[in-house]
């Protein structure tokens, strides 16, 4: 197979997974657990997760960490080890692995431009607007990407995703 492999890594990994033209398919949130600071048992479940999430997949691409102003640093280790582990796991398996920034994949939706708190709920509202019904900010998050992915990667999907996007999708291209 040759799935792609959308990951939103944070303490809920969003998620979407299937063939890059499918335009049905798979996405959820899968939700890590709750280790204090205890960041090996984290990145443990983690890459137990992304084994199972991982079979049929060509390309995982995944979101560039992301901290709050304030965090610990446990948080950080977290979230920096969620990257690296991914990176690690396709590196053994063979898998091509690449980054992205949300701040991109919200762009290119057209979230960008939501003050605070509201960023989340208006990057489920942009995903629902290309007729897809995530659950979770999360696994709107790892749809974005997938758009974006799909949009720099796979330009033969633009049009079955409506991916064309005039100026938008211009700017993606050089970006």
């Amino acid at each position: 197979m040759n799935y792609l492999l959308t990951i939103d890594a944070s303490s809920a990994v969003g998620w979407s997974c299937g063939e890059p033209q499918d335009q049905h398919f798979a996405s959820g949130t899968h939700y890590l657990p709750k280790t204090g600071e205890d960041v090996g048992w984290f990145l443990t479940a983690y890459r137990d997760w992304l084994h199972g999430a991982i079979e049929g997949v060509a390309l995982v691409v995944f979101e560039s960490p992301i901290l709050p102003k304030l965090t610990s640093l446990a948080t950080c280790r977290k979230l920096y080890g969620l990257a690296g582990m991914t990176e690690v796991v396709c590196r053994d398996l063979g898998l091509k692995c690449m980054e992205l920034s949300n701040s991109s994949a919200k762009a290119f939706v057209g979230a960008n431009k939501v003050p605070g708190k509201d960023r989340k709920a208006a990057m489920v509202e942009a995903i629902r607007a290309y007729g897809f019904a995530p659950e979770t900010a999360d696994e709107a998050d790892a749809i974005a990407i997938r758009l974006y992915a799909l949009h720099k990667l796979y330009p033969g999907t633009r049009t079955a995703f409506s991916l064309d996007l005039g100026a938008l999708g211009a700017a993606a291209d050089n970006g």
